[in-house]
């Protein structure tokens, strides 16, 4: 394969995994918004339904996860560090509770 066959092809991969993430996070954020409509009067269900973030000890109130889309590499590792503390806090959480 020649390099720029190849830088084309890699190209289209990230492309197309990054519009299948987008759809993703699209989904989500619709599924997140569908769970709160459906505990309105239930504040201990609506409680429990929160942003991955909100685990993290360290993030600030409301935080999201940012879409490393048009970043560096370096945005990449920057998103799975603050996916990884807030799983490993929820992770915790989880245990605790069995």
């Amino acid at each position: 394969m020649t390099t720029d066959l190849m830088r084309k092809v890699l190209v289209a991969a990230q492309v197309t995994l990054s519009l299948l993430l987008l759809i993703g996070a699209g989904i989500f954020i619709r599924s997140l918004a569908n769970l709160r409509q459906l505990a309105p009067g239930d504040l201990g269900l609506a409680n429990r339904i929160r942003l991955m973030r909100s685990f993290d000890p360290a993030s600030p109130g409301g935080a999201e996860v940012p879409d490393p889309y048009d970043g560096s590499p370096a945005d990449y590792v920057e998103v799975f560090d603050l996916v990884e503390a807030a799983a490993k806090e929820l992770a915790s959480r989880l245990a605790a509770e069995l």
